[in-house]
């Protein structure tokens, strides 16, 4: 196995891999934010049938001697080393020093299923969706459908993201086949070596069709697999479907703490609804973290404190969320339709309510600290007009004794939307 990336002809357009910055916003700004949102949603997506709940377990490994590793980085120097790379990346990337490493393993998935030799998209109607091809050979497209989160297709390019060297290793066993496979992703910038212009995004893989001398296909030789996940320390067994990720040198803002704030901020609600459980460790010192349903709260208390500000609105943050799921839906408060089918505005709610008096009970309710729940109908009309459909969204509100600003989240299939605010004042 070994890395390569495209020479480019004079036919190609140069182009470097412009979708790195999707995630360089006010929202996202770090890396161990982009990752803890963009993967935990990968890994809920990938659920097998019949599983309640995701485990997923975020090890930070190392460092381990320079040079041990080498196998693992056969032909990625050159290319690292490029001017063009090292000015897109800010620095020179060197591989000759101690090995760090993130691994992210998740169990009760089904691992990276399909055909790894496809190369493009599978004919309308074909009977299994190939995770393999969409996660390793597509960016920016997705073979999600339905109810499935994140169907841009741009979770997968947290991975490189993560990264000082824009790289990352995949290794998976498939529940279907029991079958294992290894294979790495890169993703530098256009650049020159040995005389030669190469494309931006580049493969670790086997390299054996003649016709097609950048085609990576994946690693099945069990010895090489077991080597590979005995110098990586791979929780996984050779029985356990699932994928396995291998971030060789994170971001220096990946830690143990921020992954642990990172990851209550995005998905605190689906630990709370018990559909999700991660562990987060440092082998090296056998420090580990649980988060679940049962221990977010503790946590929190512990690893951030409740007599910080970022611990309290944590902590309220839980604790709201909570009761919220434990809000009987019979007592949901059912505003009316917006006549016009325009959006819900938060100034002429009032409007909404089934009469004055109703109104004025809710108010009542409000300033008693009581927990509200409130229907909202909202009228979802298709870009070209032709179909009109009704939904609604649930608003749970409630009027505390804790000084200081409101704490407002906005949720979307269990993930928490970055940037939303509209509350300025008050307290709730």
């Amino acid at each position: 196995m070994e890395w390569r990336f495209k020479q480019l002809t004079r036919n190609d357009t140069l182009q470097n891999a412009s979708h790195l910055e999707f995630f360089h916003n006010e929202a996202l700004q770090s890396a161990v934010d982009a990752l803890a949102r963009e993967d935990i949603q990968n890994r809920l997506d990938a659920r097998a049938r019949n599983e309640p709940r995701v485990v997923v377990r975020y090890r930070l490994c190392g460092p381990v001697t320079a040079g041990r590793h080498d196998e693992w980085f056969k032909g990625l120097a050159p290319h690292l080393a490029a001017p063009q790379v090292k000015e897109e990346l800010g620095s020179q990337p060197s591989l000759q020093r101690p090995l760090q490493w993130l691994v992210i393993e998740d169990f009760a998935t089904t691992g990276l299923e399909g055909d790894p030799q496809c190369f493009q998209d599978p004919v309308g109607g074909a009977p299994q969706r190939n995770d393999f091809f969409w996660f390793i050979r597509n960016v920016g497209r997705s073979g999600k459908k339905g109810a499935d989160r994140g169907r841009w297709g741009l979770g997968k390019i947290v991975y490189p993201a993560a990264s000082q060297v824009r790289s990352f290793f995949a290794y998976t066993v498939r529940r279907s086949d029991q079958k294992r496979l290894l294979i790495g992703r890169s993703v530098l910038a256009v650049h020159h070596v040995a005389g030669q212009n190469h494309d931006s995004e580049g493969y670790f893989g086997r390299f054996d069709d003649p016709d097609y001398d950048f085609f990576a296909t994946p690693e099945v030789d069990a010895a090489t697999l077991d080597r590979f996940a005995t110098d990586f320390d791979l929780a996984r067994r050779v029985d356990e479907p699932g994928p396995s990720l291998v971030i060789p040198w994170p971001e220096a803002n990946i830690t143990l703490d921020a992954l642990i704030r990172s990851l209550v901020e995005h998905w605190f609600w689906v630990m709370l609804d018990d559909r999700l459980v991660v562990h987060v460790s440092l082998p090296a010192t056998g420090e580990e973290v649980i988060l679940s349903a049962d221990t977010v709260e503790d946590v929190i208390r512990q690893r951030v404190g409740e007599t910080t500000l970022e611990g309290q609105q944590l902590l309220r943050k839980l604790r709201f969320g909570r009761d919220a799921q434990l809000f009987d839906q019979k007592n949901l408060i059912e505003l009316s339709l917006c006549p016009d089918g325009s959006a819900p505005k938060w100034d002429a709610a009032e409007e909404r309510f089934a009469s004055a008096e109703v109104v004025d009970d809710v108010r009542r309710r409000y300033h008693g600290g009581e927990l509200l729940g409130f229907d909202v109908p909202v009228r979802v009309r298709r870009k070209d007009g032709t179909v009109d459909k009704q939904g609604s969204f649930e608003v749970f509100l409630q009027r505390t004794d804790t000084g200081g600003q409101a704490v407002e989240t906005f949720l979307r299939d269990g993930l928490t939307i970055s940037g939303q605010r509209f509350l300025h004042d008050g307290r709730n």
